[in-house]
C-alpha cells in the first residue's frame, strides 16, 4: 500500500514539473531572457553573444517589439525586431521573430507591426520621421537620440526620413520629388 502512495505521489510530482516547465517554456526575465531569446532565434553570421545588444523597445497593448542590433568582426551592424507578451514582474513571453521589415537605408529600418510601423534609426544622418496619413497630413517626428525608436499609433499613407540638409527620403533610399 505504502509503495502505491509513493508511486501515485511521484507521479504526480513528474506532471506537476511537466506542466510547469511546459508552461515556463517560452517565458523570460528582463533583458538578458530577451537576449537569449535573441541568440536562439536570429542566426548571424560571424556573431558573438557579446556583440548582440537592445537597442530599444515599443510598446503596444500587451507586447513589446525590441530591436536587437548585431555587430560582427567587420563592424557592420544589423537590426532585428523581436516581440514578446508582456507579462508581471519583469517577465515576457516570446511571441515572434519578425524577419521582414525594411532595411535598405543603413541604420534605418521599418516595420509594420500589426496595423502600423514600428520604427528603429541608428544613424545620425537622420534628424526626422515624416510620417503622412491617409489625408496626407504631415506629422513630424523628432529623432532626438540615437538610437532612435518609435511606434506610430496610426494609418499611414507613407513615411520618409529627413536628412540634416533637408532632404527627404524613402526607406528604399530614394529622394522623394
Amino acid at each position: 500500500m505504502r509503495k502505491k502512495i509513493i508511486i501515485g505521489v511521484s507521479l504526480f510530482l513528474a506532471f506537476v514539473l511537466f506542466i510547469a516547465i511546459i508552461e515556463n517554456k517560452d517565458k523570460v526575465r528582463g533583458t538578458e531572457g530577451i537576449l537569449k531569446v535573441a541568440y536562439k532565434e536570429i542566426a548571424a553570421d560571424d556573431v558573438e553573444k557579446s556583440d548582440y545588444s537592445i537597442v530599444g523597445s515599443v510598446i503596444k497593448d500587451n507586447e513589446i517589439l525590441v530591436w536587437i542590433m548585431t555587430e560582427d568582426k567587420e563592424g557592420r551592424k544589423d537590426y532585428y525586431p523581436l516581440s514578446f507578451e508582456i507579462l508581471e514582474n519583469d517577465r515576457y513571453s516570446f511571441i515572434h521573430y519578425h524577419r521582414a521589415y525594411r532595411h535598405e537605408v543603413k541604420g534605418v529600418c521599418s516595420y509594420l507591426w500589426g496595423d502600423n510601423y514600428a520604427f528603429m534609426i541608428d544613424n545620425p544622418d537622420y534628424k526626422y520621421i515624416n510620417l503622412y496619413d491617409e489625408n496626407r497630413k504631415l506629422t513630424q517626428i523628432e529623432i532626438d537620440s540615437i538610437p532612435f525608436v518609435y511606434y506610430a499609433d496610426m494609418q499611414l499613407r507613407e513615411y520618409t526620413y529627413v536628412t540634416a540638409d533637408g532632404k527627404e527620403v524613402y526607406s528604399n533610399g530614394y529622394e522623394k520629388k
